[in-house]
């Protein structure tokens, strides 16, 4: 260990470098390791620690005066730094191992030991600010630990009761000629180092040992200023564990892990607020207080506040801005980036892509193959399955197909991993494979949802319906966090499948809706002659998924009043047209609207279960 020390001491910049290389390369992972994130995370966890022990050799290279209090706080900031290279890959093992809801017991695990060693190395530093959250240690002097002539009483000693002052005139010449030696050596030969340095450890004076404050001296001499300041210290160390502990017991989506943590944020910058006025904090400690503080913005991007406000007006702002050149694509870059790291700088929601891979590998593959044999033999039975997101007995949903596809699908599951995937699930993941069979895009979702415990009938009475105009289909869909865009691309749904007769015969009454082609509403009235229970296609390619609804619109040939309203709206016609004449920006738009619905009402803990049998709760 001695040895590989030394070397990381005379290589450090090559060491770096090297380490620069290997987390560069670690991007490189995901790709390779694509069936499980397991891979990935532990590479990157292995090479930071790696970083972090090969700093602290750097760091802590022997010295002529070395400070133990110092020594032990960098031991200190590397621990942290262990714990928090470790903290991802743990959650990531646990969420795959033993699931979403148990992993918060190791997530606090994680948390908990984070605390202890940041209250260790607290006490240690005589109760000095903590830099970087402990990653850095704070060694310069501050408002805790005063200049020496702060301590002197009137006969010239230290307070310390160290005796005398090493520093006296004797040593300060001492020290003048070695600075002039250190001079020297620069214009000197290079045997001149060899010759002078066995002679620095006696002339240059030592440094006079440390008293570090304790915790009684510290409230008796800074009063009630000491007692705030330890305060906010103490919630800002604890903080992360009590958001983890509010979420394993509300969930990542309610709002009071959230506000809970905003207010011991709140408490502990206003408690070192009131408390410095009192203190004189170092240039290091002050600039921690800054960063402390722009830390606040990541509550932008945590949920439930990022799902509810911040993914609303990132998406409103990157429509605005996408007409103009370049600017358009750097901010829809940038919206994707922040999107996509929000799980990371918030909490997970629970769900993964790669949820089911240690759980029940075969479970994709078998529901994709009983929904290929289920469309090879009915194809019509494709729009059921995209069109059924919510439960079967739903007023909005009642002429829903496709429910013994998800039977068969869900006993075939079963008998592979008892109790493990959910029926939400086998629903969502039918969905976008019937929509690829039938030649749509090819995308993935996030999987982890539980099933709900009662009846949906109660929470889907507000679906849109075909009676619907514009405007209410936006209020409808904004309050489910979608824009107005988002909603236009999900009505592409309707490029498969039927509308009955009921749905639409209020557009063939006395009055004939004047935005429906005559022609088309001759072709409607035929329709309905066979009684309400007759189907019209919705477009004429009812099996296949592509843009031709949005032309339907164009052509004042939409089935549905709903439908028809996209494009005599002004709020929604150019998106229509938009649709219509690219198919490619229709499939984009449409499964990243996609994605987000399967995101939306995730039922965690005690509000779900896993349902047997997906016709009935358990």
């Amino acid at each position: 260990m001695e040895t590989y020390k030394r070397w990381v001491r005379r290589n450090k910049d090559y060491v770096h470098s090297l380490e620069s290389l290997a987390n560069g390369l670690t991007w490189l992972l995901p790709e390779r390791f694509s069936s499980s994130e397991i891979g990935p995370e532990a590479v990157t966890s292995l090479f930071g620690i790696m970083t972090a022990i090969n700093d602290h050799i750097i760091e802590t290279a022997p010295q002529r005066h070395g400070s133990s209090i110092q020594t032990q706080s960098q031991l200190y900031s590397l621990c942290i730094s262990v714990l928090k290279d470790l903290e991802t890959l743990v959650e990531v093992v646990a969420e795959q191992y033993v699931g979403v809801d148990k992993k918060w017991n190791f997530i606090a695990v994680t948390e908990a030991a984070k605390v202890l060693v940041r209250l260790a190395m607290f006490q240690n530093s005589g109760y000095k600010m903590l830099l970087q959250g402990g990653e850095t240690p704070n060694v310069e002097d501050s408002s805790l630990q005063d200049k020496p002539e702060n301590f002197q009483n009137s006969n010239g000693v230290m307070g310390n009761g160290h005796g005398p002052a090493p520093w006296n005139l004797e040593g300060r010449a001492l020290s003048a000629l070695n600075r002039f030696g250190e001079n020297a050596r620069r214009v000197s030969d290079t045997a001149w180092p060899q010759r002078v340095h066995p002679q620095r450890a006696v002339i240059e004076p030592p440094k006079p040992p440390v008293d570090r404050p304790t915790l009684s001296a510290i409230l008796s001499e800074k009063g009630f200023c000491g007692g705030l300041f330890l305060s906010g210290e103490v919630l800002f160390i604890l903080r992360p564990l009590i958001y983890v502990l509010m979420i394993r017991k509300y969930g990542v989506r309610s709002w009071i892990p959230w506000l809970l943590s905003l207010s011991v944020d709140v408490f502990g910058m206003g408690f070192h607020s009131i408390a410095r006025k009192q203190f004189h904090l170092s240039s290091s400690e002050k600039d921690e207080l800054k960063r402390r503080k722009l830390l606040w913005a990541l509550y932008l991007m945590r949920d439930p506040f990022f799902s509810k406000y911040t993914r609303q007006k990132l998406e409103s702002t990157e429509k605005v801005l996408e007409p103009v050149p370049l600017v358009g694509f750097l901010s829809a870059k940038v919206v994707e980036l922040l999107s996509g790291a929000q799980t990371r700088i918030g909490v997970a929601n629970g769900l993964s892509m790669q949820y089911y891979t240690m759980r029940c590998p075969m479970a994709e593959f078998i529901i994709k193959n009983t929904v290929n044999q289920a469309l090879q033999a009915d194809p019509t039975l494709a729009a059921a399955l995209v069109h059924n997101t919510a439960e079967k007995d739903s007023p909005g949903n009642l002429s829903v197909r496709g429910y013994e596809v998800i039977d068969d699908a869900k006993d075939q599951v079963e008998s592979q991993c008892p109790g493990v995937v959910s029926c939400a699930d086998i629903i969502a993941m039918a969905a976008r494979d019937a929509i690829f069979w039938a030649g749509g895009p090819v995308y993935d979702i996030p999987k982890g949802r539980k099933d709900g415990r009662r009846s949906k009938i109660e929470d889907t009475i507000n679906l849109p319906f075909p009676t619907f105009n514009a405007s209410e289909l936006i209020t409808v869909f904004s309050k489910r966090g979608f824009t107005a865009q988002e909603m236009v691309a999900l009505s592409g749904a309707h490029t498969l499948g039927v509308a009955r007769c009921s749905s639409f015969k209020g557009r063939l009454s006395s009055s004939i809706d004047p935005n429906m082609d005559s022609d088309f509403a001759k072709t409607l009235s035929k329709t309905c002659t066979a009684g309400d229970n007759a189907e019209q296609p919705l477009d004429p390619t009812r099996n296949t998924f592509d843009n031709f609804y949005y032309n339907t619109l164009i052509r004042k040939s939409g089935v549905l009043f709903s439908d028809q309203t996209l494009y005599t709206n002004p709020r929604t016609r150019a998106v229509v047209n938009n649709y219509a004449l690219n198919q490619a920006m229709f499939f984009f738009d449409f499964q990243q609207a996609m994605v987000k619905m399967s995101t939306l009402d995730v039922k965690e803990g005690s509000r779900g279960e896993v349902r047997d049998n997906c016709r009935k709760i358990n």
